[in-house]
């Protein structure tokens, strides 16, 4: 889906590790997002800030919410049913 959008492999990349500096809509999304995933669903203060500042509403907000949300459950069925992943990224830092 990046690739259909025009990110390069290194925006890719980017995105991958939780930044996205090419781009500061983008960046104030991707860090909420992992944010969110990295504090079990509390984003830092400062994050969410920035995700309003940048013009991002609560709408926005929901729907970031129901977007993990959606794939917490894909993954999960996944696993459950055995199912094989196309491709795992490496999330250490």
């Amino acid at each position: 889906i990046a690739r259909l959008n025009g990110l390069t492999e290194t925006q890719i990349q980017e995105v991958q590790y939780g930044t996205a500096g090419f781009d500061p809509l983008y960046d104030a999304l991707v860090r909420l997002v992992h944010s969110m995933v990295i504090n079990k669903g509390k984003p830092s203060e400062a994050v969410l800030n920035q995700f309003f500042v940048v013009g991002y509403t609560n709408a926005h907000l929901v729907d970031v919410v129901l977007c993990i949300g959606d794939n917490m459950i894909s993954n999960m069925l996944t696993r459950t049913m055995d199912v094989p992943a196309d491709h795992l990224p490496d999330l250490t830092c």
